[in-house]
């Protein structure tokens, strides 16, 4: 007899919970909703926002049948196994995992290509491989917004950078999710040489036709590190091209003002540090729709900064030096913006000290992939005062950097306190 694999594992129950109130378990596998097959979270999410639900759960061999009502906003309170992602099957000529240096922790070469990653956490697919029955799931269980990488309308331009050896039929794909109203946000990676003038030019013709529900593209520029041995040879994003950039983006988003009121490209940050530029103001970017894009980052930063300090103390009891550590990209603005107004503060000197990027090489400039050893390297022979603040993107949901530093190795190593610092700076006092 074949045997049945469980789909879903509950590893938690809230106290107090539905769950716990029935007598589901940690340990439990969940099988079916409705008589509908759970296959992970969403199809969870998705099952259990009716009134009345019956669920088909294992335990230690034995088939059990709960039925339960509910409220419909009211949850069971479990927590499932963690969704095991789909894997990419694309070789793209970017890929930034393929640029990481050998023997970093093995989730640092997983390349994902999972639309479900991409509703669940903003994600970026390239739908290359998806079948006819995950878009028509997508549909049905409304999994609104999705992120999309498009790079190239063109099917020979993208088959190019995408590595595919046929066409993957893209646009029938984005054509059947918008015209089920499926919300979509799309990116760009800019490839010099490749997808920019006027094959930028054409893409945005193309993606035109599904407005609105295609509601916001973003370019980004394509990260390039040290580590390319035996990959197709690309060049970075130059100040010129940027320059060109910040104008060409200008004047597509009056078109669209015009055309539909409102900006619909959108340039990563990256692009106006590069250019030397200001970034735009708030109203440019809408919604923030692709902030965890790199889109509209810097802004919120600054607004956020621009906000808090209406707080800040006037004095600290006191005499107080600090270092910010920060990317090569971000030293500017955090010196000569954040850093300013904090030194303005009685006896507090805030030092802003940029770090170069020697784990994966000087192209990379953003404080998100910032080794702990190039930090380390860069503070150890400066004078950093009482207390180092780090960008809190540097580190992973587990506290670890890229190169498995933590917070407490690189506190014992420079031999004071090390503390993350993100957009809330009242916290920056509660350390001092």
């Amino acid at each position: 007899m074949k045997r049945n694999v469980s789909l879903m594992k509950i590893i938690y129950i809230e106290p107090g919970s539905l769950a716990a109130h029935n007598d589901i378990r940690e340990g439990d596998d969940l099988r079916k909703i409705n008589r509908q097959p759970v296959r992970d979270i969403i199809d969870y999410q998705f099952l259990a926002s009716d009134e009345c639900i019956e669920l088909e759960l294992h335990r230690n061999g034995s088939r059990l049948c709960l039925s339960i009502e509910k409220a419909p906003d009211k949850t069971l309170g479990i927590s499932l196994e963690q969704l095991r992602p789909r894997l990419c099957g694309n070789q793209c000529i970017f890929c930034f995992i393929d640029q990481n240096p050998p023997g970093l922790r093995k989730t640092l070469y997983v390349k994902d290509e999972d639309f479900r990653l991409s509703f669940l956490y903003g994600s970026y697919i390239t739908l290359s491989h998806i079948s006819q029955s995950d878009l028509r799931r997508i549909v049905e269980q409304r999994l609104s917004p999705l992120y999309i990488s498009i790079h190239a309308a063109d099917p020979r331009i993208r088959k190019m950078l995408l590595g595919l050896h046929k066409d993957d039929h893209l646009f029938e794909k984005l054509a059947y999710l918008a015209g089920h109203g499926i919300e979509l946000h799309a990116q760009i990676v800019l490839c010099p040489g490749f997808n920019d003038g006027p094959v930028l030019d054409d893409t945005l013709t193309e993606l035109e036709k599904f407005f609105p529900e295609l509601a916001t593209i973003a370019i980004v520029p394509v990260g390039l590190t040290k580590h390319r041995a035996h990959l197709p040879k690309l060049q970075p994003v130059s100040r010129a091209l940027a320059t060109n950039l910040v104008d060409w983006g200008k004047k597509h988003n009056a078109h669209y003002k015009k055309l539909w009121n409102r900006n619909w490209v959108f340039l990563a940050d990256e692009i106006y540090l590069l250019a030397e530029f200001d970034v735009p103001d708030a109203d440019y970017y809408e919604d923030f729709a692709q902030l965890e894009n790199g889109v509209g980052m810097v802004r919120d930063f600054l607004d956020s900064f621009s906000e808090l300090q209406r707080n800040f103390p006037r004095r600290l009891e006191q005499p107080r030096a600090i270092t910010l550590v920060t990317g090569i990209s971000a030293f500017p603005f955090m010196n000569d913006i954040i850093a300013a107004r904090l030194n303005k503060i009685d006896n507090l000197r805030v030092t802003v000290q940029p770090v170069k990027n020697q784990f994966y090489g000087n192209l990379v400039t953003v404080s998100g992939l910032l080794a702990g050893e190039d930090i380390f390297d860069t503070l150890r022979n400066r004078t950093c005062g009482q207390v180092v603040f780090l960008p809190e993107n540097c580190v992973n949901d587990d506290g670890l950097f890229l190169d498995d530093w933590t917070i407490e190795k690189m506190s014992n190593a420079l031999e004071r306190p090390v503390h993350l610092l993100g957009n809330d700076f009242s916290l920056l006092f509660e350390q001092l």
